[in-house]
């Protein structure tokens, strides 16, 4: 690769605050500086820098999709050698996206091999006061749109009574939800206490919404096939024990009833993301919340947002649902869309 088109690649990978964090991250981990001096596999990679391999992964794949890093026939992560020291520089100069920059501390005690496992929302707020700042000015057409294709996909288009949402947050899609869905009973649950604190302090006067903390997978048996349509907004990948979960779902789940999952479309080969923007984006923020996240669990999947397009389709085909729909609302691949229902029995 020349020089000129690789300095075309920094321009674009440094433009983007989140991306460019990623870069920075990667620097401060003397990734770049490993790769340089001799191309290696990621789990090669981690090993050399006493790292953990499912973060090193994570980030090397943020970092191939930006195309500052490529894996050669072999597998093996490299950097054109003429091209090292604009990378280095181009890094130094750019500047760190401030809710990440303060994620830094314990995201630092997390890459170790003997470090810490990973951490909760709890413990780093930053990022989604990131999400839902670059999120919010989308909104409210995001969630109109959901509706329409809620109503437009369920199979009894005037029978949607009640709607979960799972993994709620504090609440800042499930909110304006309830408030598009009038007459439908909406239940937002997450494992955050302090989410659930903070979503239910933002919801008074919704009076069809309610806020739950629930431990783990466990509903309660009062909503055995209750839900019409069950949502997974931004969630799928950050599961430490999807199949538990998803076996949850299903239980609560009425028998016509659909499930909407809003995912990143990334694919899951990571040669298919190169030059992708969005995708490395997307991988990036995985790095700094979604891996993490789900590895604070013990003997969670750990899936990130790599697991990829693909994967998630195959997994829910095996848990016992039929993609009937795939949409990208807003035409964004961070607001790709599943529409799905229980296969039948045969």
């Amino acid at each position: 690769m020349s020089r000129q088109l690789y300095a075309a690649l920094l321009k674009k990978a440094t433009a983007d605050p989140v991306v460019r964090s990623g870069m920075k991250l990667a620097n401060r981990l003397n990734l770049f500086e490993a790769i340089a001096a001799k191309p290696m596999a990621p789990r090669e990679l981690a090993t050399s820098l006493h790292m953990k391999d499912r973060y090193i992964w994570e980030l090397s794949q943020a970092m191939m999709a930006t195309g500052v890093i490529s894996m050669n026939s072999e597998g093996e992560l490299a950097i054109p050698p003429d091209c090292v020291k604009d990378l280095l520089e181009a890094t130094e100069k750019a500047e760190w996206e401030p809710h990440l920059l303060e994620t830094l501390p314990i995201l630092d005690k997390c890459f170790p091999e003997d470090g810490k496992a990973g951490y909760t929302l709890d413990e780093a707020p930053h990022v989604l006061e990131l999400v839902n700042k670059v999120r919010s000015p989308h909104t409210p057409k995001l969630v109109a749109e959901l509706i329409q294709n809620m109503q437009l996909y369920h199979p009894d288009k005037g029978a949607i009574k009640h709607v979960l949402d799972v993994g709620c947050g504090t609440g800042d899609i499930t909110i304006p939800l309830a408030k598009g869905l009038e007459g439908v009973s909406v239940i937002g649950c997450d494992t955050s206490e302090k989410a659930i604190v903070t979503a239910s302090k933002s919801c008074e006067g919704v009076k069809n919404l309610s806020f739950v903390k629930v431990d783990g997978g466990a509903y309660e048996n009062a909503w055995m096939k209750k839900f019409d349509v069950v949502l997974l907004f931004d969630l799928l990948h950050d599961l430490p024990y999807p199949k538990q979960t998803m076996t949850d779902i299903l239980k609560v789940l009425k028998d016509d009833g659909i499930i909407v999952i809003l995912d990143p479309d990334v694919s899951s080969d990571p040669m298919n993301n190169v030059g992708n923007m969005h995708a490395a984006n997307a991988l990036t923020f995985s790095s700094f919340y979604c891996v993490p996240s789900s590895c604070c669990h013990h003997h969670s999947s750990a899936l990130g947002v790599s697991w990829g397009t693909e994967q998630k389709e195959r997994f829910l085909n095996e848990m016992g649902l039929t993609v009937t729909n795939r949409i990208s609302l807003l035409g964004s691949i961070f607001f790709h869309t599943f529409v799905c229902v229980k296969t039948p029995l045969k």
